[in-house]
């Protein structure tokens, strides 16, 4: 059947056009037109310029929908500024469990660096402790190419006065210590250094042999592990608490957003109204009369 429709003019304060939208044209089964096109022959009219304010709230409610699986077609919305208030709150407490978790994802590093540093003596059965604290004995943790080292041993070693004791070796490389006089250190660091040793200054955090620190880290890196874990468990149970309220929030931002995009069809007078056009059926029309009697916000003018 055809209906016979009108044209519509809805027009109002600018800063009033949200609540208008979201109270009466959502609501009615309006077809909006260009009011710029529409209304071309009237002066002064110009386009709605604002930045959508909901393009980060959107982007952020849907992160929050994607992480709590939250149903995605709920109609309920709540209050704008209620929805507003929860996406920041939950979002500050989203940066609150990653900051926990960022300090102990370096603290971690820290370790694993640790571990990787301390690897290739465990196999030097000495206190770290004790050798920490030698005065008159200088030791040089390192490593040396392979070939230097075979060096070292055939011309070096009996005319040095430094003694290097290997711990670990690859294809490339012999990880060991060497121990020296300290008044005789200087010299023998420059023949280390022209036989390419590549220092390697251990951390005083390092506790018992190195085999008795490396234990004692691997445990460090376990408790921090668990406690990551810790976490993430409680900021998903945080999140599963506030899905209901996710799942409003979307709602309501989503249907925020749609409206804004729907100021594309309005026009500005330099007064700062707005105006929007359109078609609607008569019992449309009737409607949105009957709803908008009482509200001086609003102004119609139907056209047959």
């Amino acid at each position: 059947m055809i209906e016979k429709m009108k044209f519509v003019n809805i027009m109002g304060p600018k800063d009033d056009i949200e609540r208008v939208l979201l109270k009466y044209v959502t609501k009615l089964e309006i077809s909006l037109e260009d009011a710029l096109v529409e209304l071309s022959k009237v002066k002064g009219l110009r386009p709605f310029t604002e930045e959508n304010p909901y393009i980060k709230p959107l982007e952020l409610v849907q992160e929050l929908v994607r992480i709590s699986k939250a149903d995605q077609d709920t109609d309920v919305v709540i209050d704008k500024d209620e929805a507003l208030k929860i996406i920041n709150d939950i979002n500050e407490s989203l940066k609150a469990y990653k900051l926990k978790v960022d300090e102990l994802v370096e603290k971690k590093k820290h370790y694993e660096d640790l571990k990787t540093q301390i690897q290739p003596f465990t196999s030097l059965e000495v206190n770290l402790n004790e050798l920490f604290k030698f005065e008159f004995i200088r030791y040089r943790f390192g490593k040396l190419p392979k070939d230097s080292y075979k060096k070292f041993e055939e011309y070096v070693k009996d005319t040095s006065d430094a003694f290097f004791i290997p711990c670990e070796s690859d294809s490339k490389s012999v990880w060991g210590i060497y121990f020296v006089p300290a008044s005789l250190s200087s010299r023998n660091d420059t023949i280390f250094s022209s036989l390419h040793f590549e220092r390697i200054n251990l951390s005083k955090e390092y506790e018992g042999t190195p085999m008795e620190a490396l234990n004692k880290i691997n445990e460090k890196i376990m408790e921090i592990e668990t406690k990551i874990k810790e976490v993430e468990i409680d900021k998903s149970q945080h999140i599963k608490e506030k899905k209901e309220e996710i799942e409003k929030t979307y709602a309501t931002i989503k249907q925020l957003d749609s409206c804004f995009k729907l100021r594309k069809y309005a026009a500005c007078t330099k007064k700062d109204f707005y105006i929007l056009t359109g078609w609607a059926t008569e019992e449309t029309v009737n409607e949105m009369l009957l709803r908008t009697e009482h509200d001086d916000a609003v102004e119609l003018v139907i056209e047959d």
